[in-house]
């Protein structure tokens, strides 16, 4: 009798010995018996664990390759009716996307916000027009920036939009997406701008419509200043005699002061004697290696006319094919730069100051720049940034090594179109009375720029606005 069991019940395991079949048994005493070699024969006739692995291997390749014969056939399809390859637009697209590597996604879309941030300077549009901005999902691949600018009215949006595109092809983007529409008396412009597909810079551009906005960027008889407005150019700055000119309602009209620098002069003789024979403040710049440099410089200075340097810098990309002999080159060293400097000078006599010809890249190098610099604080001449890049460190270096320096504020003559330069001009001309200050406008000797300086050059004299050497801006 078991302790703890009632009387009739059956402990476990007698259960499971009598609840085992004699043909089971038999089956058990069988299998014993085998041999060991007959053992050995029923294990290989199993299907092994790792088959099921290799199995969904060559599976996962069977469907790689059908995929891939699916998009080479969707080339070839592409190809034929004139389209582009997929299989390009999906390496393109996750390039663009920066999954892959994203370091090199951040350094192209802060090239992009230098080159859009350059033109939208260039063209007159500052910081303080900017209404709203705000970076969305940043440091993730769909990263973009958004800005809203105010535009004034003597900003031609056409021609902002070209500078803009212009400025983005330059560093390999491109203009993703654009749309103008006019809505409440306002002309807006959406332009998206990126890689690709892929945008990274989103500009709404808002101008209005309305003829009496911006009054203060005219000078037009019987307009009155807002309060809110840029203030007037300081008395002392303004021309003598005209002064006293006043509105119908008798307030000063605001005035520009301007300093114009015609680059490349030295070509043409003919071009610059009819420069020279405009009545109007202009530095002339002087390209050492040009046939008629000499001559040109001697000219300007007999004629009452200032004359710098036109000094070449190494680009990065050179625009010019003819290779020059005087050239200011990244990363060399001190003492040929100084021999260069003192060349240049010496081909250009009368020369007042230096800016840079090019120098894309050459103006980067703080070395080089400061080897300039040196040679011109000990000759007392002046320096112009011509800012041939957002990454220039030459203006930086002159300021630091106490030079009299000054910076480029916009060029006048990226399109060497006679009404495109005319509007440029006015646009300088409305900067200067933004900024309540001088500014810099670099143009250069060509045909329509000259042709457009002599019709336009009279008509800003006789309404008031100053025209400067650029020995007078620079300190």
């Amino acid at each position: 009798m078991v302790i703890g069991k009632k009387p009739g019940s059956k402990t476990k395991s007698s259960s499971k010995t009598k609840s085992a079949s004699p043909r089971r048994n038999a089956v058990r005493r069988t299998r014993k018996a085998r041999p060991t070699s007959l053992r050995g024969a029923s294990r290989k006739t199993r299907r092994p664990t790792h088959t099921t692995g290799r199995r969904r291997v060559l599976y996962i390749i069977a469907g790689l390759f059908v995929f891939a014969a699916i998009i080479l056939s969707l080339d070839l399809l592409q190809e034929n009716y004139g389209g582009s390859s997929v299989t390009w637009q999906m390496i393109s697209f996750i390039r663009d996307k920066g999954l892959l590597f994203p370091d090199d996604r951040r350094e192209k879309s802060e090239s992009l916000r230098k080159a859009v941030n350059r033109a939208l300077i260039e063209s007159g549009v500052h910081k303080s027009d900017m209404i709203f901005g705000k970076r969305v999902d940043r440091d993730a691949p769909d990263e973009y920036e958004y800005r809203e600018f105010k535009v004034a009215s003597s900003v031609s949006l056409e021609s902002l939009q070209k500078a803009i595109e212009k400025a983005v092809v330059a560093v390999g983007a491109r203009t993703v997406s654009k749309e103008t529409r006019e809505r409440s008396g306002k002309r807006i412009v959406a332009i998206d701008l990126g890689f690709g597909r892929v945008k990274r810079q989103c500009l709404l551009l808002m101008q209005s419509t309305d003829k009496g906005a911006h009054r203060t960027e005219s000078s037009g008889p019987g307009d009155q200043p807002a309060a809110s407005s840029a203030a007037l150019i300081p008395i002392d700055m303004a021309p003598k005699g005209e002064l006293e000119a006043t509105s119908s309602v008798g307030t000063v009209q605001p005035r520009a002061s301007l300093a114009l620098i015609v680059d490349d002069c030295g070509q043409s003789l003919s071009l610059a004697k009819r420069l020279l024979s405009i009545d109007c403040p202009l530095t002339l710049s002087v390209l050492p290696d040009a046939s008629h440099a000499k001559r040109t410089a001697l000219l300007a200075k007999q004629s009452g006319f200032e004359v710098m340097l036109h000094l070449p810098m190494e680009p990065i990309q050179r625009v010019d094919p003819v290779e020059v002999e005087l050239q200011v080159r990244y990363g060399a060293a001190p003492e040929e730069i100084a021999s260069i400097v003192s060349k240049a000078l010496n081909r250009v006599p009368g020369a007042s100051g230096v800016n840079n010809h090019e120098g894309s890249k050459a103006c980067t190098d703080p070395i080089a720049m400061a080897a300039v610099m040196e040679g011109l604080l000990s000759r007392n001449l002046y320096f112009v940034d011509s800012r041939t890049t957002a990454e220039t460190v030459a203006f930086t270096i002159a300021t630091k090594m106490g030079l009299r320096t000054a910076e480029r504020d916009m060029f006048l003559d990226n399109y060497d179109d006679v009404q495109t330069i005319g509007e440029e001009l006015d646009r300088l001309v409305a900067l200067s009375i933004r900024l309540n200050r001088p500014v810099v406008g670099i143009c250069h000797l060509r045909p329509n720029t000259v042709r457009v300086l002599q019709l336009e050059l009279p008509r800003l004299k006789k309404a008031g606005h100053q025209f400067l050497f650029a020995s007078q801006v620079v300190h």
